[in-house]
């Protein structure tokens, strides 16, 4: 498990050649299905022509590098469906206040745990 922030500014690097292609800047969730979409490298408004690493294209999360298998991992978020579905619409829960269903208030959330098996949170 990791929390998402930790992943911010951990370089990306392939496995192939082990360069650096990237720095992690963001992570891209999908709140309906709790788990992570992908990995942002470049940020460009909303998503909308950023360049993101697919969950899938992950190679593994460790403490001080994110490894891909190749360059090719990388792709611009207007190539993946499920991206294009949140481009328009700005999800955000860190700063969220948590209220149950019978009023009490739990706290605001600060941050994600991330399963960097499977991705979800």
């Amino acid at each position: 498990m990791v929390k998402g922030r930790e992943l911010i500014g951990l370089p990306v690097i392939t496995l192939d050649k082990g360069e650096q292609i990237a720095n992690i800047q963001d992570v891209i969730f999908d709140p309906r299905n709790s788990k992570v979409l992908a990995l942002v490298t470049e940020e460009k408004g909303w998503f909308k022509g950023a360049r993101i690493i697919p969950f899938k294209n992950i190679y593994k999360i460790g403490e001080d590098a994110v490894t891909v298998e190749t360059s090719d991992a990388e792709l611009n978020a207007n190539d993946l469906a499920e991206i294009e579905k949140f481009s328009d619409e700005e999800i955000n829960v860190i700063g969220t206040t948590i209220i149950t269903e019978s009023g009490n208030n739990l706290g605001v959330i600060e941050d994600i745990i991330i399963d960097i098996e499977s991705g979800y949170i």
